[in-house]
């Protein structure tokens, strides 16, 4: 049994930060808490059921003896004797500063965590019992039973401080800290797997099917696909098909029946009730009957692949089995006075002869149960173990969330990766606790407008509007989240289909409204239209004449391009010709400069050779005239070639070039004018073929 106060909370977080820094080894983690105790009171001696006790005092741990004993019995640091524990002297009388650390650590938390739930409830109720919100707080996060007082409220503000680090990391630790002082009722020492050994087969009902094919949305899928795994990882390690899926025969017939339905709605083009998830997959994407028998076929061809089959029952009709009915007389009527469907009883009572008064309290050993998430067969299946007269100490009925906790710790997985089961998620959790109280908050809203239109006193047009109010604010487990959770709230509370259909009214009129203004809209388009199809005409008129005038100014400028452009090209061709010639009369030019002063060195050296004597007598005329000729050619010509920069290559130069300037000047420079008129005439016609194409 768990406790549900401040401390009791702390304690399970401080569980789990232990277990955390301790290699998942528990019986290691509770010796911490013992040895806490035995130094705290310092005791040498003590029994077993003392220091349970303490814990118990302590830390409102209220473990089995048995699981006390399996711990003190592996510390080496006691010995036993005649059922009494002697403390070894090595274990000091300092206390471990971790428990106190993170205990105190935890109740700060708890503390926080507690105080900001309370004010979200009052954010929503007048006025908000602490005692009890602690005690919902502790049942929710520990036990499968999702419906209590505040539940609603503690599933939504969980979801709702998702992101809070602080309240998400209590939250975590609390919930696996829960998870790991329950699974000590199943196995004391963690660090050893528990194989199943016996035979066990898991009756399937109709809803977990649909949750295994996908209908119902994600989450319901990854809650049975999390559980299927384990029970294929139990066979194999048993080594055997120890356990069995299957489903009993009126719930295949069910299924039929529900698939015959969906056919109906399809011709009948009617749609499911709220609440029938299941229903709108299936006639998802369907045209026609074909299509769902399909979906049928494929559904059952599901269960064949994971080998779940229909259980034969023939042999527990046997009179001699009355004594396992596990309903008797007096608890039968109770229940048709409650209007509890037959099935629920059916089923159960099922379980019960298949087990053929199995009184064991180990789940493993239980030969038969039943798998379901319907709350109303669990409660069922708690008052049927409770009675006096009940042969069954083992509940009929579980969820998926227990079978999936109890194999996870037999085959000791621990929280070490990332593979944990999405039932042991708190925040997964929380989205289904919020989604069932939602969907019977629907379902409940809808018998009651059901009523009223058998009773008269509401009409069809009326029930219509409530339907489609709640329809438009169902929500399946997945679609809830932190941002929602506000409105999921507004939807569970009885006078919400009162104001839903306020709104819808509301809508209505404004719908109404929208389409007559839509209405008007539509004919002043019309009229707009009217005259826009008359201007177009016109429009398209004008466009062919533009279009043709554009095309002849496009062909005139295109005209004047070519006329400019050959007139540029010949003035170009002009321009070359004057600039080879120029260049021709430059040479000329030079030729008779050098030419004069070839005749000038001439003449000088002949008056020079005239006029003395001794030369001439010396060289001879005939010699002479031969050296005149040879230097008075060669010193123009050499120097010309040997060095540019003379002076009088400079003068010559200047004087040719100054020659020819003077002489084309006036002409080079009126082409050149003209080049650049013509060159700018031909950009300008380019650009305006360029906006004319635009």
């Amino acid at each position: 049994m768990m406790s549900d106060n401040k401390n009791a909370l702390a304690s399970y977080v401080t569980f789990r930060q232990l277990f955390k820094s301790n290699t998942n080894e528990i019986f290691s983690i509770i010796l911490k808490f013992i040895e806490y105790i035995i130094v705290q009171r310092n005791w040498q001696s003590f029994r077993a059921e003392e220091i349970q006790k303490a814990l118990k005092d302590e830390f409102e741990f209220d473990f089995p003896e048995a699981v006390i004993k399996t711990c003190l019995n592996k510390s080496e640091l006691l010995t036993l004797s005649h059922q009494v524990y002697f403390r070894a002297d090595t274990i000091t009388n300092k206390k471990d500063t971790h428990i106190i650390k993170y205990f105190d650590e935890a109740k700060r938390l708890s503390e926080v965590v507690i105080s900001r739930l309370n004010n979200f409830i009052l954010e929503h109720e007048h006025t908000v019992d602490q005692n009890s919100v602690i005690k919902s707080f502790a049942d929710f996060i520990i036990n499968d039973d999702r419906k209590n007082n505040y539940s609603k409220y503690i599933s939504a503000f969980i979801l709702k401080n998702k992101d809070d680090d602080e309240v998400r990391r209590y939250i975590e630790l609390l919930s696996e800290g829960c998870i790991l002082y329950t699974g000590l009722n199943y196995n004391a020492d963690i660090s050893n797997s528990m194989i199943w050994s016996e035979p066990i087969v898991i009756c399937l009902e109709q809803e977990i099917l649909f949750y295994l094919a996908g209908y119902n949305g994600h989450v319901f899928k990854k809650l049975i696909d999390d559980l299927v795994k384990l029970i294929n990882e139990m066979n194999k390690k048993a080594k055997k098909y120890v356990i069995k899926l299957a489903y009993f025969p009126d719930t295949k017939k069910d299924i039929q029946a529900f698939f015959y339905a969906a056919i109906k709605k399809l011709k009948n083009h009617s749609y499911p009730t709220v609440e029938q998830a299941a229903m709108n997959y299936i006639l998802l994407g369907c045209t026609e009957e074909a299509d769902i028998i399909e979906k049928q076929s494929d559904f059952f061809e599901l269960l064949s692949q994971y080998d779940i089959t229909e259980i034969d029952i023939s042999n527990i009709t046997n009179s001699e089995l009355a004594e396992y009915n596990a309903i008797d007389l007096k608890l039968g009527l109770e229940l048709e006075e409650q209007q509890i469907p037959y099935r629920y009883i059916y089923h159960l009572n099922n379980i019960s002869l298949l087990r053929r008064g199995s009184d064991t309290t180990d789940l493993k050993k239980a030969k038969f149960i039943l798998l379901t998430e319907t709350r109303k067969i669990l409660s069922l299946s708690q008052r049927i173990c409770s009675q006096e007269s009940s042969k069954n100490k083992m509940p009929l009925a579980f969820t998926m969330g227990a079978i999936t906790r109890r194999l996870w710790f037999d085959l000791n997985k621990g929280f070490g990766g990332n593979d944990i089961p999405s039932s042991m998620d708190i925040w997964i959790k929380s989205q289904l606790a919020l989604s069932t109280e939602l969907d019977e908050s629907i379902a409940e809203q809808y018998r009651k407008v059901k009523s009223r239109f058998e009773s008269g006193d509401l009409d069809e047009e009326g029930v219509k509007r409530y339907i489609i109010a709640l329809k438009e604010n169902y929500k399946t487990p997945d679609e809830i989240d932190s941002i929602n959770v506000d409105d999921i709230l507004f939807l569970i509370k009885e006078e919400s289909i009162e104001e839903l259909q306020a709104r819808y009214v509301e809508n209505e009129r404004e719908l109404a409204e929208i389409k007559r203004e839509n209405i008007e809209m539509k004919e002043y388009i019309n009229e707009k239209d009217s005259l826009i199809e008359k201007h177009s005409e016109d429009l398209s008129s004008k466009d062919t004449e533009i279009k043709l005038l554009k095309k002849q100014r496009s062909d005139d400028l295109h005209d004047q391009l070519e006329e400019v452009t050959d007139e540029l090209n010949d003035q170009k061709k002009r321009r070359i010709s004057l600039e080879k010639y120029c260049i021709w009369l430059n040479r000329f030019l030079d030729f008779i400069i050098l030419l004069i002063i070839g005749v000038m060195i001439f003449e000088i050296t002949g008056l020079f050779y005239r006029n003395n004597e001794y030369i001439r007598l010396s060289m001879g005329d005939e010699y002479y005239m031969t050296i005149q000729v040879t230097v008075s050619t060669l010193i123009p010509i050499g120097g010309a070639l040997i060095n540019k920069h003379w002076s009088y290559i400079d003068w010559y130069n200047r004087l040719s070039q100054q020659l020819v300037n003077y002489c084309f000047y006036k002409k080079m420079n009126n082409i050149n004018q003209k080049i650049s008129k013509l060159e700018s005439k031909k950009r300008k016609i380019n650009e305006k073929i360029k906006e004319l194409k635009v």
